[in-house]
């Protein structure tokens, strides 16, 4: 088996729905859009400057070839600082950006939105396998909802913005890929056979 000569990095965007949920303005939807869209450009800038400080400091991963990297329309879209941080010391991850798919590892922080996704009910009962094999069940809350009860009223009517799967048309999910589709822009790579190359 051939040794992977490359260096994956998984950032993501858990919980950036949460957040986008409390902003109050008449737009609404284009105003979660253009959020979003500030949340996740700063989260790839952010990853891409530290992969590329410590690429200054380490070494860049082994397969990359900076002038093709640097040239690949993604890159070209990114600020003349990392395009130029790019170019003198390449990058040390392979792979920066995730957008996670089902929202299993939201569990482990407290349930907070698993990312771009609505969230599929305010309260839902999930199962998981225990240690011993065997299916548990417990009962979860989204972490928005929790926390909009924490400070008002257990009883209290839910804010507009703490909408389910089921309240949404399905072009807002659609609308909501797109600026995540703009902001990662089929991410900065591809794996083919073990290896990162510019897409």
């Amino acid at each position: 088996m051939a040794k992977c000569r490359c260096r994956p990095y998984g950032g993501c965007n858990l919980g950036s729905i949460n957040l986008t949920r409390f902003v109050q303005e008449p737009s609404g939807q284009h105003a979660k859009l253009d959020l979003t869209r500030a949340i996740l450009t700063s989260i790839r800038d952010t990853a891409y400057l530290s992969s590329i400080e410590i690429a200054r400091k380490k070494g860049a991963f082994p397969d990359v070839e900076k002038i093709r990297y640097g040239a690949s329309p993604f890159v070209q879209g990114l600020s003349h600082e990392l395009q130029d941080g790019i170019a003198e010391h390449g990058i040390r991850n392979s792979h920066l950006l995730a957008v996670a798919p089902a929202g299993a590892i939201s569990l482990l922080a407290n349930n907070v939105s698993s990312g771009i996704a609505p969230i599929c009910a305010a309260t839902a009962t999930r199962s998981v396998r225990g240690a011993d094999g065997q299916p548990v069940s417990f009962e979860v809350e989204d972490a928005a909802v929790r926390q909009f009860r924490q400070l008002h009223d257990a009883r209290a009517v839910l804010l507009a913005q703490l909408v389910t799967v089921a309240d949404i048309s399905a072009e807002d999910p659609l609308r909501m890929m797109a600026v995540v589709m703009l902001v990662f822009q089929k991410f900065s790579g591809v794996l083919v056979v073990g290896k990162a190359v510019a897409a």
